[in-house]
């Protein structure tokens, strides 16, 4: 069994990102991704249903959406009720006896209110402007300007990614770094000063 550090994460948009984000790193070969994902509110299941016990970490990663405080205080609680240590802030690890050490990654970042999306979103390619601005205006149009944020990005997500991608309109997010009749520079990663912090937290744990 593996000993690498695994990454458990809310959705498939989020592992498409990070292990994108862990080639452009050359850490590909250096972290794992837990098969599974459930949403914000399984991280405990996954936790107690882990064989972990020669893992270098554990690393979850989750959405802050309109809550940072909030939202990580929920993945607080489920670590705690998983029998571990519960970290007192984001991306301090922690140690559990007989239990590989434990960090939390809350996305955009620490205190910042948002998710996957408005991440990505604030980096998207300059060369495809026009099709954001027209995903601003369709927010607008739709009266969503006052949602709460992630529902909001996600709107606004979906609206760019219909224009961008005019092969297949439908593709979602966990497709965008994928070259298969989309275009593969929708989000560039390499040497992108928004994902700088996230690209040296990850570092860390691939010593």
């Amino acid at each position: 069994m593996s000993d690498l550090p695994i990454i458990l994460f809310e959705g498939e948009e989020d592992r498409s990102f990070l292990a994108e984000l862990l080639k452009v790193l050359g850490l590909h070969e250096k972290l794992e991704f837990h098969k599974q994902c459930g949403g914000k509110d399984k991280f405990k299941k996954i936790l107690e249903g882990l064989v972990i016990s020669n893992r270098k970490a554990i690393i979850i990663v989750a959405d802050n959406d309109g809550d940072p405080a909030g939202a990580f205080k929920n993945i607080q609680r489920q670590i705690g009720e998983a029998g571990f240590t519960i970290p007192p802030k984001q991306r301090e690890t922690v140690e559990t006896p007989n239990l590989p050490p434990l960090s939390v990654l809350m996305i955009p970042w620490d205190n910042d209110s948002g998710c996957l999306e408005t991440l990505c979103l604030s980096a998207a390619n300059p060369d495809y402007k026009n099709q954001l601005d027209c995903a601003d205006k369709l927010v607008k149009c739709a009266g969503a300007e006052k949602w709460p944020i992630a529902k909001r990005a996600k709107l606004r997500m979906r609206g760019f990614l219909s224009a961008v991608c005019k092969s297949d309109p439908n593709t979602g997010l966990r497709y965008a770094w994928s070259t298969d009749e989309r275009p593969g520079d929708i989000f560039p990663l390499k040497g992108v000063v928004a994902y700088n912090q996230i690209a040296e937290y990850l570092k860390g744990f691939a010593i």
